[in-house]
């Protein structure tokens, strides 16, 4: 199961600062503490072999039906254990201070209806976690990376679609995630042999001014630095848009950015409906138009060996269910088409699916946007391709 790849490293040291619904969320996250840590701690580790480190580490296999909808704690280290590279360590957001001012000029908490306070308040609640969403797009970049390179388990081989093999594939693309986080698959994606990764979100976004530069300095050979940028964006700001309140620094990377992306990387972001017309226009925005036709023989040449989605750009959206099916049913339903774009594949991924050997495995099910009495959506989330209508 994916989550068995994450132990929690530092430990907070502060009281905590959530409360109300924000530890409704801790609730279901088994290495969340009562508190968030200072950042002049964040690089004391604890030992991992520690009581609490072990306890949290085992907790999803003798829970497997209660699976983690978010993981680690605001301001936490986390250690992910990629197959590939070994331990990568990563930072979670920390929303507990508001004591950096953004230098955007757009971290007022307005959005673009003028609501203040309302996306900011929604945001702090959700953004400062690992979410289920990452692991899943992580883990088959990574996978793509080992099969194409010849080092790839079985079991490895086995979880494959060959469908979707060229999707997943990102070496030598153009690489944008969209409200990033903690950025973990944008730092897989780098070290899976993208072109270029930019890595954006909210200018308030606490992870873009520190957590993000920590995870990358720790996990990322300093070789590959300077092919990341790391840039402050509000979903449907665009240049000729006067009222959409962006900064200066958005609408110059918006025009800078259009139609550059193969790849865009759109991490359990759904949560927030009222954003859903944003979000789907900006991937429309930054997504790669159609490759021109190919010839009925190229055509069927790439399919054969699984690369005919390689040479289009396409986005990867996988989603938990922690806000309700609804909510992410009207993304695909109403903001997906509005904004120009298509459903290439859609379907559900189980998150606790494991092999004989306790790795992460692969079990999907139809996607279905109505699921009348089910009590385990945890364990599933979404898992979509989309593409710019031709």
């Amino acid at each position: 199961m994916l989550s068995s790849r994450i132990r929690p490293l530092a430990h907070p040291n502060r009281p905590s600062q959530s409360t109300g619904a924000t530890a409704a969320v801790s609730q279901h996250n088994p290495f969340s503490t009562s508190s968030s840590p200072d950042n002049q701690d964040q690089d004391s580790d604890q030992d991992p072999e520690d009581a609490e480190s072990l306890l949290s580490s085992f907790l999803p296999h003798l829970f497997p039906d209660d699976t983690p909808v978010c993981l680690g704690d605001p301001g936490q280290a986390l250690a992910y254990t990629s197959p590939q590279w070994g331990t990568m360590k990563i930072w979670v957001p920390d929303y507990g201070s508001d004591s950096h001012s953004s230098d955007s000029g757009n971290g007022d908490a307005k959005d673009h209806g003028g609501r203040e306070g309302e996306v900011e308040a929604g945001r702090k609640l959700f953004a400062h976690y690992l979410w289920g969403g990452a692991l899943v797009i992580a883990d088959e970049i990574e996978r793509r990376y080992r099969v194409k390179k010849g080092v790839s388990s079985l079991e490895e081989n086995a979880c494959g679609n060959e469908r979707e093999e060229g999707l997943w594939d990102v070496e030598g693309q153009e690489v944008l995630e969209l409200g990033a986080g903690a950025a973990l698959p944008s730092l897989i994606a780098l070290r899976a042999g993208a072109k270029n990764v930019t890595v954006t979100d909210h200018p308030s976004a606490k992870g873009i001014y520190g957590p993000i530069q920590q995870s990358l300095a720790a996990s990322v050979p300093s070789s590959l630095h300077q092919k990341i940028a790391i840039n402050p964006y509000t979903w449907g700001v665009f240049p000729g848009e006067p009222d959409n309140g962006g900064s200066q620094k958005e609408i110059e990377f918006a025009t800078s950015g259009q139609s550059r992306y193969t790849r865009i990387i759109v991490a359990d972001c759904l949560w927030m409906p009222e954003q859903h017309d944003n979000l789907a226009r900006s991937i429309a925005w930054y997504l790669a138009p159609p490759a021109l036709p190919l010839s009925k023989v190229a055509a069927a040449e790439e399919r054969e060996h699984g690369e005919d989605s390689a040479s289009d750009g396409a986005a990867y959206v996988v989603a938990g269910y922690h806000t309700g099916r609804d909510v992410v049913a009207s993304f695909f339903e109403n903001a997906v088409p509005k904004a120009g774009l298509h459903i290439e594949r859609i379907y559900e991924r189980d998150l606790n699916a494991k092999t004989e050997d306790g790795q992460a495995g692969r079990v999907t099910r139809e996607w279905k946007a109505q699921r009348p009495g089910e009590t385990d959506r945890s364990r599933w989330c979404v898992v979509a391709f989309l593409r710019r209508r031709k």
